[in-house]
């Protein structure tokens, strides 16, 4: 009696589960603090992983785009995840929803200079 091998059909839903529960999970985790500071080297390394997770998990060839994968199955990457999670505390710090020592660290431009610029209201962290 041999053993043939059987491909097991899943769902891309289950698919998208499975990812975001082992891949995404882990890249998110305190993207906020670590991710406008990472290098590029660091940053690199947690874009390709992201790559291979996509193709391990979609079942795609080795050298498939991800793009194209990430834009079938609604997925962003890496670098569109930073920018969606900075877009988040910037909207929370305009809205004073952000909590008091995290709202703290930001400072208004308006209290750097008089000039009426267009970024005048937008957050900055103050260097100490």
């Amino acid at each position: 009696m041999g053993c043939k091998s059987s491909q097991v059909k899943v769902s891309l839903i289950s698919l998208k589960n499975l990812y975001f529960a082992y891949v995404h999970s882990h890249m998110t985790y305190g993207l906020s603090c670590w991710g406008p500071m990472a290098s590029k080297t660091s940053l690199n390394r947690v874009r390709v992983l992201q790559k291979k997770a996509l193709r391990a998990v979609m079942k795609a060839s080795y050298n498939a785009n991800t793009k194209n994968i990430c834009k079938s199955v609604k997925i962003l990457m890496i670098d569109d995840i930073i920018d969606l999670e900075l877009a988040k505390i910037s909207y929370r710090y305009s809205n004073k929803s952000l909590p008091a020592p995290v709202q703290g660290l930001f400072q208004s431009n308006d209290f750097s200079h008089t000039y009426n610029t267009r970024a005048r209201n937008h957050p900055r962290i103050e260097k100490t």
